[in-house]
């Protein structure tokens, strides 16, 4: 902390510098540099507590018998402490809070925090502890973050207070004569924002739900002064898609169930994260979470998530489907799923890589669930339960040419600095012919001055969007030059997104993401690598490759020379 230091201040006075300021009460408030300090000082309350769980000095509380033993709970500056009611432990306790009181110089306020106890805690007991911790008894601690931590029968009841918020912004603007753009700016952009963070743990009443939607319609319909309007269609009109001829206005129900589905996916894809393991302990015995029923006595929390769709099963495996690695088990698949299914199937590439096997949303462009995509997934079969068969509002973004919405040119490198005159260069790209389901992948290797070193030109069946069949030939390309023993390569190409995704870190969930995997691991066996993305002129040489596979039957590798036609084609790329 003493390398700590805070701003100093000057005042502006009639165009000149004046004074300054040196504040001595610690970092302003505001200072961006605050929280990340707070949550470094935490961790010795933290420490301190582990290191008197770890004596036997305190003891936590378990959900249930193989739950993790839970001792503290702390959130920025709302902290939640679990302990066994006797005197010795609150004695630890208070030693803990006092010793971290003097290390980070921050008061705790006693008067401000409360205890709650058991029902089998007798009184003497409870007078005992509170006397000597110096906080006041409540029966139950009301709220933490913001959200109710008991819940009773009258579940509507504990989301009044989201009505009631509802009902002070409505006062002040049905007193105001606002367009229709005005309202929809407030109900987009403050009345549907008031419930989110509530939806974003438990799942509200049907009630609750009904009525606050009939609040918001009455204000987009009504007139000034509450004066009551003409509904001239269906709110679930209004709350479809922009592009479906709606306004975009969320369905709260279906906007609540996205929400609980994007806390599922983070838990069911962090299974060592406290709440997975208390939750499994205690509802999910059997490790299948899409089988997990309500169980006995389940809590609120627990019965909003167990009742919203997992969208998967974590025990399905990829693996299952294969033969051998990088190959389809195709009588396995015809086997067991429909011949629609089984066609989407094996047009998806395998590579040959140790990758696992990772949960992907598929209504995505980047593989990860969203909330959004998950929203209208559950509108679209909310609709199609109702025997609408209206367009899907999830179409996935496209420039056009197959490759995503990412239009940013990436240029990278990796390994030593270095100049590029003694690299190969390694060209790639792809062709697809939709009448007869044939692909072609195109990768040509030429050396520093021009010349070529290798090509190859790949025939495949499939159907396969065009930015992954741009991957599968740079996957080719890098394999033929491992082949040839090149060891400094410069990757030119001019699919934006894959070019893009080599230089990436985190794991990539989307549908090119195995092929890049693969390309990644293929990259650690160069001594560098660089990559650029190039016009489609000066690709030339590997979009011709492409065309050509085509209309072959067979693949062509040709190593130093090739055929005169790729000559012609490689003297004009040179001369360009």
């Amino acid at each position: 902390m003493r390398c700590v230091r805070s701003v100093s201040f000057s005042i502006l006075w009639n165009g000149e510098v004046v004074g300054l300021i040196n504040p001595t009460r610690g970092l302003r408030q505001g200072d961006p540099l605050s929280p990340y300090l707070f949550l470094m000082v935490s961790e010795g309350l933290i420490g301190l507590l582990q290191k008197a769980d770890r004596e036997g000095m305190i003891h936590g509380v378990k959900a249930a018998v193989d739950a993790p033993i839970i001792s503290h709970l702390l959130f920025a500056d709302d902290s939640l402490l679990f302990g066994r009611a006797e005197i010795h432990e609150a004695i630890r306790v208070k030693q803990c809070l006092l010793l971290y009181e003097s290390a980070a110089r921050q008061k705790i306020n006693f008067q401000k925090s409360a205890i709650a106890f058991g029902p089998g805690v007798d009184d003497q007991t409870k007078l005992e502890i509170t006397q000597m911790l110096g906080v006041p008894i409540v029966d139950c601690h009301e709220k933490y973050l913001g959200l109710p931590t008991i819940a009773g029968r009258n579940k509507k009841g504990m989301f009044k207070r989201i009505n009631e918020r509802l009902d002070f912004h409505l006062q002040g603007w049905q007193s105001k004569l606002l367009s229709k753009a005005g309202k929809f700016v407030l109900v987009k952009a403050v009345a549907q924002a008031i419930p989110t963070y509530s939806m974003s743990v438990f799942k509200l009443p049907k009630g609750v739900c009904c009525k606050f939607q009939s609040k918001v319609a009455k204000f987009w319909w009504g007139k000034k002064g509450n004066k009551r309007g003409i509904h001239w269609c269906k709110w679930d009109l209004l709350c479809r898609n922009k592009k479906e001829g709606g306004l975009g206005f969320r369905d709260l129900e279906g906007f609540n169930q996205a929400l609980l589905a994007k806390r599922v996916w983070r838990i069911v894809l962090h299974p060592d994260s406290i709440i997975n393991r208390v939750l499994h302990a205690k509802y999910v015995r059997n490790g299948d979470w899409a089988a997990a029923g309500v169980g006995v006595k389940p809590s609120f929390v627990w019965r909003g998530l167990v009742v919203t769709p997992c969208f998967m099963d974590p025990n399905a495996r990829v693996s299952q489907l294969m033969s051998q690695p990088g190959m389809w088990d195709m009588n396995f698949i015809k086997q067991h799923f429909l011949p629609v299914d089984v066609e989407k199937i094996l047009a998806v590439p395998l590579c040959d890589g140790n990758g696992g096997d990772v949960a992907v949303w598929h209504f995505s462009d980047d593989g990860r669930f969203s909330v959004k995509s998950g929203y209208w997934f559950g509108m679209e079969m909310k609709r199609l339960e109702k025997g609408s068969s209206s367009g899907s509002g999830h179409e996935k973004s496209s420039d056009g040419r197959g490759n995503g919405a990412e239009v940013q040119q990436s240029d990278g490198e990796v390994g030593r600095s270095s100049t590029h005159e003694q690299a190969a260069k390694l060209f790639f790209d792809g062709a697809c012919d939709n009448n007869t389901n044939i692909i072609g992948i195109g990768a040509v290797v030429l050396s520093a001055n021009g010349e070529l070193m290798g090509a190859i030109s790949v025939p495949m069946e499939a159907v396969l969007k065009p930015h992954i069949i741009k991957a599968l030939a740079l996957w080719h390309g890098m394999k033929l030059c491992r082949q040839m023993g090149v060891t400094k390569l410069a990757i030119a190409g001019d699919a934006v997104n894959v070019i893009n995704a080599i230089g990436r870190n985190v794991l990539d969930l989307s549908d090119i993401g195995g092929i890049m995997d693969a390309v990644r691991r293929m990259k650690a066996e160069f001594e560098w690598v660089t990559w650029k993305h190039v016009r489609k002129r000066q690709n030339r040489i590997a979009h011709t490759l492409a065309r050509h596979a085509l209309k072959m039957v067979q693949s062509m590798f040709c190593y130093d020379s090739g055929p005169p036609w790729l000559h012609e084609v490689i003297v004009a790329h040179s001369r360009s």
